[in-house]
């Protein structure tokens, strides 16, 4: 049984760095296809298959030639020399890792985010090898012999161990459970730190997001190829009940699938084509991965099961899942080896084509809600009426980051979310399903959502800023037109205040430069009428100054004594009145005696 397991990485050096002893390319499978003649699923047929921007995302800009330097590197594969095991709790092995394949997340040559492809071969026996693979010492060279030329599709009839009758379980244990999957990742990170594949801490498999650092993540996605005889499990024996056949599948099965598949073997020959119950039962199991100790296949399961198993051609379909899909062989013919290599190579590439896409959507989905969250507390800071210098200083990074954000979200559209990948239906059928499987449409649309929503608060806020702004502008000019007024007043006041004293001052410095200047020894001779006219003049003048000082309402000594003289009017008569009532009080006493 082939599996291809899908990891998140994470690179803690440059890339190049890190996977400088790999291939810059996918990895090249080969296989013989129903006429004998050896295929290969190499960088430029697959590129080929997709359309050019799908194919250089996924493939990488390639090599002209031999010796010509690589264009973009998206891609990259290592092919292990000898294949490592992973072995369960007993030292049994459940994996055996053959090939690494990484595809690039986050641009750039620092630190950032890759997905990992890990291809291994579930054994079904204890000494199996897999072809080309040389005899250990251990085992005796007849033993080798025989287990190195196992049948992708049938039972080692020939070998004398007995096929594993708990394999589900036990890869279940190793790639599922919650609690034990921590073996197979270190498993994985320890084969990455060795020297002639990354090197000591340079890359490790990305971690759950807990406090707990050796607590990893699952799979994101799991790939397998169901041998036919692993399916034929599911086919009912005569009086099996469905506690007996969840005992021999592995998972516990409910009455209705179990009625079903007696309906759908009854009249037929299923050694020679699975009917689509089975097919339909196995790729629940092996696609979706159920606990062994879980739910069962009720109902309700084998309605959705039914919806996830989806037929190609008479020898083979497939089922797919959100995290995970199943090929499943019907009959045994030369189309095999073909679709073994479809999945592999090109199908592969779209799997990993929606991982990417998963990955991208949840960070920046993750990195709208930090920077939403960022805003709502820069919001209320402006409503507290904080320093507006630190008000400013948290706004500007929050919406220099919201704009970019949304630019990521337009990129994200534009460049990396394709319903259309290629021109061939298969592919894009696949593509259909994964997205509809896995909800991705759902997710990709509320990820949009949040970066208009985000956009339009961003845009709300700084319309409420410049509305503030506005509003201080016009208090300012409303003070600078205040002070404008004012200023103008005093001037013309001043202006009035100059007249005045021009107007009386100046026939006041004439005359008296006049009497002045005046022949003193004509003295005498002066008239009474010269006298009268300059008196005349001067209280004219202090006529018309005292009018303007009233018109400009200007306090002069002779209004603040009559308001003297007024308060002290109203003071002697309050006195009078107490002297009043003081002499009434005395007469009224003198009569009481």
């Amino acid at each position: 049984m082939r599996v291809v397991l899908v990891w998140e990485l994470e690179v803690h050096r440059g890339w190049n760095q890190a996977f400088g002893n790999w291939d810059a390319k996918a990895l090249s499978f080969r296989a013989r296809d129903r006429s004998g003649i050896m295929r290969q699923a190499y960088r430029g047929m697959r590129a080929a298959y997709f359309h050019p921007e799908v194919a250089e995302r996924l493939l990488g800009g390639g090599r002209g030639c031999k010796n010509q330097p690589l264009g973009a590197d998206n891609r990259r594969s290592l092919q292990l020399k000898k294949l490592v095991d992973h072995r369960d709790k007993n030292d049994k092995r459940v994996l055996r890792i053959g090939a690494l394949e990484v595809l690039r997340v986050s641009n750039g040559e620092g630190p950032g985010t890759a997905i990992l492809a890990v291809h291994a071969v579930v054994p079904r026996t204890e000494t199996e090898l897999l072809p080309g693979e040389p005899v250990d010492d251990e085992q005796s060279d007849g033993e080798g012999a025989k287990a190195a030329q196992p049948d992708d599709d049938q039972a080692d009839e020939s070998s004398q161990e007995p096929a594993d009758q708990r394999s589900y379980e036990r890869f279940y244990d190793a790639v599922r459970h919650p609690s034990r999957i921590t073996a197979i990742c270190e498993t994985i990170n320890e084969l990455l730190a060795r020297p002639d594949v990354c090197g000591p801490a340079q890359v490790t498999l990305a971690a759950e997001r807990t406090e707990r650092k050796s607590w990893f993540s699952a799979p994101l996605f799991t790939l397998t190829w169901v041998p036919r005889e692993v399916s034929q499990r599911w086919i009912p024996e005569p009086g099996e009940i469905p506690w007996t056949l969840g005992r021999r599948v592995e998972v516990p099965v409910g009455a209705e699938p179990l009625d079903d598949l007696r309906r759908a073997v009854a009249g037929t020959t299923p050694s020679v084509r699975l009917p689509l119950a089975v097919l339909t039962a196995a790729g629940w199991q092996w696609g979706s991965l159920p606990s062994p100790t879980g739910f069962e296949l009720g109902e309700e399961r084998y309605v959705r099961a039914k919806e996830s198993i989806h037929v190609l051609s008479q020898s083979w379909a497939v089922s797919v899942w959100e995290h995970g899909a199943a090929y499943l062989p019907r009959q045994d013919d030369g189309f095999l080896l073909e679709a073994m290599l479809k999945m592999c190579s090109t199908d592969l590439d779209v799997y990993l084509l929606v991982v990417l896409d998963r990955l991208r959507v949840r960070a920046l989905s993750q990195d709208l809600a930090d920077t939403a969250q960022e805003l709502r507390d820069a919001t209320r800071m402006i409503s507290r009426g904080d320093d507006p210098d630190v008000v400013t200083a948290c706004l500007d990074p929050v919406i220099t980051r919201a704009i970019s954000l949304d630019g990521d979200a337009v990129a994200f559209l534009a460049s990396e979310w394709w319903t259309d990948v290629t021109r061939h239906r298969q592919a894009d059928m696949v593509l259909a399903w994964m997205q509809q499987a896995g909800g991705l449409d759902r997710a990709v649309e509320q990820t949009v959502q949040q970066a208009r929503l985000l956009q339009e608060s961003v845009q709300t806020l700084i319309e409420r800023q410049e509305h503030v702004a506005d509003k201080e502008r016009q208090e300012r000019d409303r003070r600078r037109e205040k002070l404008e007024r004012e200023r103008q007043e005093s001037a013309r006041a001043m202006e009035w205040a100059v007249g005045i004293l021009a107007f009386v001052g100046l026939p006041l410095s004439i005359l008296l430069e006049i009497w002045i200047n005046w022949d003193t020894a004509g003295a005498g001779e002066r008239s009474g009428l010269w006298r009268l006219w300059i008196v005349g003049v001067i209280g004219i003048a202090v006529i018309v100054g005292l009018l303007l000082a009233g018109m400009l309402k200007v306090m002069l000594w002779l209004r603040r004594k009559h308001e003297q003289r007024r308060r002290s009017k109203h003071v002697a008569g309050g006195n009078g009145a107490i002297e009043r009532m003081k002499a009434a009080g005395g007469r009224r006493l003198g009569r009481d005696r």
